[in-house]
């Protein structure tokens, strides 16, 4: 009888609703392999669920022990005495340039040094502000197992002879009917997904381009809710603000409003699930609920806040109906639910189809 697999999972684990979700697949796709993961123990409640997932509490002292590690050239990678199959990073926007800073993480550049393979799967690049950054990861690169990336625009970024690919999000890979959700809400529920557009910038124009958000946002969901339907404004990462701006958005409704809308803070994946299930309209300002939405079949305005999500925007289905932050504002009295639209059930299929793509090197290692 083979051995059991052991692998580390490295990525932005803050109680955030898209890197959850990508564990919550991976997790699935290789049930018999047994992952491990360094996580807050403030942050692990949502990651419960996870059977073949092993969750140690890190610590302040965890990173910086990770960082110091990685910071002697000499020294491989090791967390605490575990031994690893492979490495596996998983997340979104974990390759942004740090102001001034060309340099690539030590801490992946210690993963190279490993003997086991180290995987990157559904990341998008940038964004940057230096070539040098490009090129330091694409000499880091040639060292891993492979890399996938979820948009052409990434990809085209490195040379591809080295083990670099690309394959719709990993969150496509989700199936709601073949899990036991409906499609097609019914309920007229709109779900609003705000981002703390104040905390993405500092100036002062930053500041009032977030009010008016969420003023706009705010007046969507008054005349929704006035006309008897309900409202929830979703929270998908409270480290990154997104409670404070929802907290913004729901005291700019009335009393009568308030009744009908609720905050509702992530808590786990079947409740994103199911929200999205009975949900019948959607505004999705962070990039995996305008992925959910697709999922789900949801119609949805699609409000980014960052370039990742109009590349896959435009990349998958350039028919979504968009705009961005300053055209919502400016553009608010010609916002009607009625023009919201998602992608066909045909086209989210063979998506689905597609995104295994992002497991095209993890399976040659995890399945022989």
């Amino acid at each position: 009888m083979s051995k059991l697999k052991k692998v580390y999972v490295n990525a932005y684990f803050r109680k955030n609703v898209g890197d959850d979700l990508f564990l919550y697949v991976l997790s699935s796709r290789y049930p018999s392999v047994n992952f491990v993961a360094d996580v807050p123990k403030k942050y692990q409640e949502t990651l419960t669920s996870i059977s073949n997932l092993k969750m140690r509490n890190a610590t302040k002292k965890t990173f910086i022990a990770r960082k110091l590690l990685a910071s002697i050239p000499w020294i491989p990678f090791v967390s605490g005495a575990m031994k690893y199959d492979a490495i596996i990073e998983i997340g979104g926007s974990i390759f942004m340039q740090a102001p001034g800073k060309p340099g690539i993480s030590g801490l992946r550049n210690a993963f190279t040094r490993k003997s086991i393979p180290y995987f990157v799967i559904g990341s998008n690049f940038g964004p940057y502000e230096d070539n040098r950054f490009v090129s330091g990861y694409n000499v880091l690169f040639k060292k891993t197992g492979g890399v996938v990336f979820r948009d052409s625009y990434s990809a085209k970024l490195f040379d591809a002879s080295y083990k670099i690919s690309v394959a719709p999000d990993v969150v496509f890979g989700i199936n709601p009917e073949t899990l036991g959700f409906k499609l097609g809400g019914g309920t007229g529920l709109l779900i609003a997904v705000p981002v703390d557009l104040a905390r993405k910038g500092e100036s002062l124009a930053d500041q009032r381009l977030a009010s008016k958000y969420e003023k706009c946002m705010a007046r969507l969901i008054a005349g929704h809710v006035r006309s008897g339907h309900r409202a929830v404004i979703l929270c998908f990462c409270s480290d990154e603000n997104d409670e404070e701006a929802a907290n913004r958005i729901f005291e700019m409704l009335d009393k009568r409003e308030k009744e009908f809308t609720s905050i509702v803070n992530y808590q786990s994946v079947d409740q994103i699930f199911s929200l999205f299930s009975n949900a019948d309209y959607l505004l999705s300002s962070r990039y995996h609920s305008m992925i959910l939405g697709w999922v789900f079949g949801v119609p949805q305005l699609v409000i980014p806040y960052s370039l990742k999500t109009e590349h896959v925007r435009a990349e998958l289905w350039k028919s979504q109906y968009s705009l961005s932050p300053q055209n919502f504002i400016e553009n608010i009295d010609s916002v009607d639910l009625r023009n919201f639209n998602t992608m066909d059930s045909k086209l989210v299929n063979v998506l689905r189809k597609k995104s295994s793509g992002q497991f095209k090197y993890t399976d040659r290692a995890l399945n022989n």
